[in-house]
């Protein structure tokens, strides 16, 4: 659980969430559909996403290492209709078990658990270089909320408008 206030109205806001063990999830939202309703309070089954120099302290509290703010992340669709991400950070250099955690603690941070459970898919790390693409291709970790949230809806919009079992037989492609 985390207690903090809600950044929109300022309410107090209690978070219970499974955390990583997603088999509890059904069980949190049981929990929470039973919360009552009080005045000035909010609760919530999924964290909330962070800024970057928020998730920056969180990365130095956890690895004790600092992640160095020149990061930058190139997020894509991926497999399984995911959005997968690819984060240049210094620490790939010299420790990329370093690097990877910095990048998850990233991502679950930025994103908010909630859009991280939803679209998140395969996290990775490179050193920072310029034959990986410029600015053009990587984006500053600030955008990568909006970034990740668009994608996930270019991924429904791809989907089709009616499930695989009410498609005529006729009109079925494999």
């Amino acid at each position: 659980w985390e207690f903090g206030m809600d950044a929109e109205d300022g309410s107090h806001l209690l978070v219970i969430t499974p955390g990583q063990h997603l088999r509890l999830r059904p069980m949190v939202d049981s929990l929470l559909r039973r919360a009552p309703a009080l005045p000035g309070w909010k609760f919530s089954a999924y964290r909330q996403p962070v800024t970057v120099d928020v998730s920056g302290k969180m990365i130095i509290a956890r690895t004790g290492h600092i992640p160095g703010m020149a990061a930058t992340v190139l997020a894509r669709i991926g497999a399984a209709n995911r959005v997968d991400m690819v984060y240049q950070l210094r620490a790939a250099q010299n420790d990329e078990d370093l690097a990877k955690r910095q990048a998850d603690i990233f991502t679950t941070a930025l994103l908010g658990e909630e859009v991280f459970d939803r679209w998140a898919g395969e996290v990775d790390v490179a050193a920072p270089s310029r034959a990986l693409g410029g600015m053009e291709k990587f984006i500053d970790l600030p955008r990568l909320r909006a970034t990740v949230l668009n994608l996930g809806q270019a991924i429904i919009d791809q989907t089709p408008i009616r499930p695989y079992w009410q498609i005529l037989h006729k009109a079925r492609s494999w």
